[in-house]
């Protein structure tokens, strides 16, 4: 028979070790973002339109009235050849009053831009295009083109069509293949299995406020107490996941009660002086943003 001590000593090693073992599956679960593969399975079958409004912060530091300035109609596409799903935007918005700081005309045509995120058979995102046109221009007024890399990087060639010529940018930016992306103009449908204080690092990419590259690696965090919102008038219990990078900051407000558990109510995304909020409506009314016009893949 071993001795007490040495009893004692493997009894509390393998309690130790059992302890240590909860421990790092805990932390790890709270680290990990929410599975990309369950978000695009509860994503609404629907298209889902979004209003978009625009807020700035006034001379005396508060924040004025918001201001429409846009529509968004979010939806998913799936080519089942090539056992790949799009997470599809397609946004509609007053160029004049989006970007409202560059010297453009207001009321000149709308600016019509598609995003979208294509996702492989596993999970796995295999790209990102975001193409936007405007109506009074006879070119092109901006392409995003992403490709991950597997070493955790994405090339991101950009360019831009302005009145003085073309700019064209490349980027080598972070990327995870496994995490749905921040983009400041497409909102999540859904995200399940969110806990409160859970953290992990998630893709960013803005290409309306953006100042140097526009990716990032942005830290996320799931606020510890769940909030109040009011949406179609009534109160929903929310998480709020917050995101934070150099110049950049946003949330995503998920609705926790049924019988939209789970549903991302809004998405605010803030820039210094300037606030974007994308808020989701109870049905798609604008049908006709499903079909990009004639003119919007017209090449330079």
């Amino acid at each position: 028979m071993p001795h007490r001590l040495v009893t004692c000593a493997i009894i509390g090693f393998w309690l130790g070790t059992m302890g240590y073992l909860v421990v790092r599956e805990w932390h790890q679960r709270g680290q990990a973002p929410p599975i990309l593969a369950e978000v695009v399975a509860q994503a609404s079958k629907q298209p889902v339109e979004w209003h978009v409004f625009r807020r700035n912060r006034g001379p005396d530091g508060n924040w004025e009235s918001p201001v429409s300035v846009g529509t968004v109609v979010s939806y998913l596409q799936r080519d089942e050849a090539n056992n790949v799903t799009s997470i599809v935007h397609q946004l509609e918005l007053d160029v004049g009053q989006i970007w409202h700081h560059w010297p453009l005309t207001e009321s000149a045509g709308p600016l019509r831009m598609e995003s979208r995120l294509e996702i492989g058979l596993f999970g796995e995102i295999q790209r990102l295009r975001i193409v936007g046109g405007w109506m009074a221009w006879s070119r092109w007024l901006l392409l995003a083109d992403l490709v991950p890399r597997p070493d955790h990087q994405a090339i991101l060639r950009f360019m831009l069509n302005l009145p003085g010529g073309v700019w064209r940018q490349e980027y080598l930016v972070p990327w995870s293949n496994q995490s749905l992306p921040l983009n400041s103009l497409g909102p999540p449908d859904q995200i399940p299995q969110l806990r409160p204080g859970q953290r992990w690092t998630i893709s960013s990419l803005d290409i309306v406020g953006f100042s140097g590259s526009p990716g990032a690696a942005t830290a996320g965090l799931v606020l510890p107490q769940a909030v109040s919102l009011t949406w179609e008038g009534h109160g929903y219990t929310c998480l709020v996941v917050q995101f934070q990078r150099a110049g950049l900051e946003a949330e995503w407000w998920v609705a926790q009660d049924e019988p939209v558990r789970h549903w991302v109510l809004q998405q605010v995304v803030r820039w210094s002086d300037t606030e974007l909020t994308l808020v989701r409506q109870s049905e798609c009314r604008r049908q006709d943003l499903l079909v990009p016009p004639s003119w919007f893949y017209r090449l330079p």
